[in-house]
């Protein structure tokens, strides 16, 4: 029997498929916490923008989400056109199936769990520590509105944007040290602002 010794690739590809089945298991773990929501049906604000809103209901309006007749059309407060493109698609998708929606804003929060892990990783270079802390955000009691009620998605479209945004922040500096080094290159300048 010939063993293969191991090597530093085989150790960071063994650690680089540990992070992505810790990632894997952050997911299954949003869906456990939040399966109870899926069957539910709407509840309050989810009756007059989902059931009550004809706007999502015909792809026609679909340009009119950034026109001057998305107040008067869709029924709607204030100006939120990427949730509405979601409602329009989860119309398409599922008709006034709640069970669709519910998975979809689940399935936003799995994908903002797992954002923010990776948020985390960069920010401290701690495999260990992202998970944790994402293990905590994604079973967190505070998003539980966010996730049950569909009206309430844009909370979870703010958060994984702003996750995303400050990963490609963190990515571009990185880029930009390569060529010329920041003055403090071991990440402090990136915790400075953040506590």
């Amino acid at each position: 029997m010939s063993h293969e010794p191991w090597t530093s690739t085989t150790i960071t590809m063994s650690k680089s498929k540990a992070f992505y089945l810790l990632l894997l298991l952050l997911v299954v773990i949003t869906f456990c916490v939040f399966l109870n929501a899926i069957p539910n049906g709407f509840v309050y604000d989810d009756i007059s923008v989902i059931e009550e809103n004809y706007f999502i209901k015909s792809p026609g309006n679909l340009p009119k989400i950034f026109s001057k007749e998305y107040f008067s059309l869709s029924n709607e407060l204030s100006y939120r056109p990427v949730v509405t493109l979601s409602y329009f698609l989860d119309y398409a998708v599922w008709g006034l199936n709640p069970f669709g929606y519910h998975l979809s804003n689940v399935a936003i929060h799995a994908f903002n769990v797992l954002m923010f892990c990776i948020l985390v990783n960069n920010l401290v270079k701690s495999r260990s520590i992202a998970f944790f802390a994402a293990l905590i955000f994604s079973i967190h009691p505070c998003v539980t509105e966010a996730v049950n009620a569909i009206s309430y998605r844009e909370d979870l479209l703010v958060a994984g944007f702003s996750f995303l945004s400050c990963i490609f922040l963190i990515k571009s500096l990185k880029t930009c040290s390569k060529d010329k080094p920041l003055p403090a290159d071991d990440g402090s300048h990136l915790r400075k602002g953040f506590f």
